[in-house]
């Protein structure tokens, strides 16, 4: 009867590990399956035109420079996307509002990102967020030739969905597709964790494993055989960050977002700090693009363009030409000069305290 048992035993272990293998081993096949999708995607799309419009909404506490005084706002925004996978080349037109602190209202702003494979220009309209001092902050075009290893910073969360449904996923150790550097994240940053419904589609949970500073990802994948991505989330210390669900649409053979919707929450995830829908209006998928696309917009008149690599700013005159001029001065900050104050203060008395306490020894000493 113990030996018995003991067979019983034994067959139901090895029937645990066989079953646990053969999870495993299924899991790393869908893996599989989807990366090679995703690698399928890649090698249609050569290039592409994206033409968006929204809405977005922020909340009081959106803007921690206004200190919670700034109006709930919900306003129009439009973005133009255009993309050379091959070479790397972004064009990118943002219009939407930003708060004025000084009037504490929203008004029109923009901004336009270009990079050709070599200069990375970046293009300010008026915007009234930023105080009135001349810095690369807030000059009218900021330009940067990049060497190998730099990059310039443009991608936000609610451009995620062009890049998911051609082929590009992201990881924690490449947060942002910056320019120079288009590239999806390898596999082995990858780990199938479970499934979950988005709506009324079956979907595998595949997590970011690369976590940076405790920045992750965790992607909602459609079962079957296209792979489509329908919900991204942006976590911090396990907590839900940003998410963005995805409507997808079927545009001859290849599959794109139709509709998305990002929303940011606040530390904890508990907070919500704003939101933005966007729908698709237009796209044009593999055109052929001239360079001159993605190398900006004519300089005018009056622009102020600040240059990285000579350290330099420059006004655009009428004919066209560059002239040097000095940036203003550096303004300190009410903290920094409250602090300044406190400190010479305090010197001031202590001082003061150690000069008496001399003189009142200095005294009872010649008694």
């Amino acid at each position: 009867m113990g030996r018995k048992r003991r067979i019983e035993a034994y067959a139901i272990v090895v029937s645990i590990c066989i079953f646990a293998v053969n999870w495993q081993s299924a899991r790393a096949d869908t893996l599989d399956d989807i990366f090679n999708q995703l690698e399928k995607r890649r090698a249609e799309t050569k290039t592409v035109y994206y033409k968006m419009s929204g809405t977005k909404y922020r909340t009081k506490d959106a803007d921690a420079e206004a200190g919670g005084k700034a109006p709930e706002h919900t306003s129009p925004i439009e973005l133009l996307f255009k993309l050379d996978f091959t070479k790397g080349w972004v064009a990118r037109r943002h219009k939407f509002e930003a708060l004025n602190i000084g009037t504490l209202k929203y008004e029109s702003a923009g901004r336009s990102t270009f990079y050709d494979g070599s200069v990375a220009k970046i293009y300010k309209q008026y915007d009234p967020a930023i105080k009135p001092s001349l810095s690369e902050r807030n000059a009218d075009i900021y330009v940067k030739k990049l060497t190998k290893g730099q990059q310039v910073d443009w991608l936000q969360d609610d451009d995620m969905p062009i890049f998911l449904y051609h082929g590009y996923l992201v990881s924690a150790k490449n947060p942002d597709f910056h320019i120079q550097k288009i590239a999806c994240a390898d596999q082995s940053s990858f780990q199938l964790v479970g499934t979950a419904k988005v709506g009324d589609t079956d979907c595998h949970v595949v997590r970011d494993t690369l976590q940076q500073r405790g920045d992750s990802f965790e992607y909602a994948i459609s079962q079957g055989n296209d792979f489509l991505v329908l919900r991204m989330d942006r976590l911090h210390d396990g907590n839900l960050r940003a998410r963005t669900s995805i409507k997808p649409k079927k545009q001859g053979r290849a599959w794109i977002p139709e509709s998305w919707e990002t929303v940011m929450l606040g530390p904890g995830g508990r907070l919500l700090e704003s939101s933005a829908k966007y729908k698709v209006d237009e796209v044009v998928l593999n055109e052929v693009y001239p360079i001159e696309d993605f190398q900006g917009d004519k300089i005018q008149p009056g622009n102020i363009i600040s240059d990285a690599d000579k350290k330099a700013y420059f006004q655009a005159d009428s004919q066209g030409a560059l002239n040097p001029i000095i940036p203003d001065a550096p303004r300190s900050s009410p903290v920094v000069f409250y602090v300044i104050v406190t400190v010479l203060l305090l010197s001031l008395i202590v001082g003061t305290v150690a000069w008496i306490r001399r003189k009142h020894s200095v005294v009872h000493s010649t008694k």
